[in-house]
């Protein structure tokens, strides 16, 4: 790579939220991780591969399009001096997965790394993040259809579970579109069922 080459941390940060395929909060990265978020001037040379959202007391972290790039890149990368056995066996295994890659341009490293949600509160915060990242202003109205393609990576059944969750909770308002004559046949998939009405508008309140 042309630029100065990120620090070890820096690289296991952008790797790990790679591999997982979805925005992390601080606690989850600790978590997932074992070893703690970059946070100050640490963060800097990072900050444009990095989208942070915050979601109520959380900052949930995201790659741009710009650190999948560098992830891409890094996969033909050497391990650096320092990276112990551990880094060594990774490298070569990212080398393995590059060259697959190569092989294969049809397939994009987003293809392969897709979220795995194992809990409904996860499911929860990727709805919220996706949520103010489509919003253009607070409690604004989004469209499923926008919101799901963002969710893609997710079952519709999960994701209407916990948007039922949440109406419950008085926490979502989904309401039905103003005028069904303009619905697209993607408008007509992507609304849920509430009371004996398909709905498709949703605004979220937000702490």
């Amino acid at each position: 790579m042309s630029e100065k080459r990120l620090g070890i941390a820096q690289r296991a940060t952008l790797l790990l939220l790679m591999a997982e395929g979805r925005g992390l909060t601080n606690k989850q990265i600790k978590a997932i991780g074992g070893f703690s978020p970059l946070t100050g001037k640490d963060l800097t040379p990072i900050a444009r591969f990095i989208d942070t959202t915050k979601i109520g007391r959380e900052h949930v972290h995201t790659l741009t399009e710009a650190g999948w790039a560098w992830c891409r890149d890094e996969l033909s990368e050497p391990p650096s001096s320092g990276s112990g056995t551990a880094g060594g066996a990774l490298y070569s295994l990212l080398g393995g997965l590059g060259r697959y890659l190569s092989r294969n341009p049809s397939v994009k490293l987003k293809d392969i790394f897709s979220p795995v949600i194992t809990e409904r509160a996860e499911v929860e915060v990727m709805i919220r993040q996706a949520y103010v990242e489509l919003r253009t202003e607070p409690r604004g109205w989004v469209s499923l259809t926008d919101l799901r393609a963002k969710l893609s990576g997710i079952a519709k059944s999960e994701v209407d579970a916990v948007l039922y969750q949440m109406s419950r909770q008085k926490v979502v308002n989904i309401v039905p579109p103003s005028n069904r004559k303009l619905m697209t046949s993607a408008d007509r998939e992507a609304t849920i069922r509430i009371g004996n009405e398909d709905r498709l508008h949703l605004s979220i309140d937000e702490p």
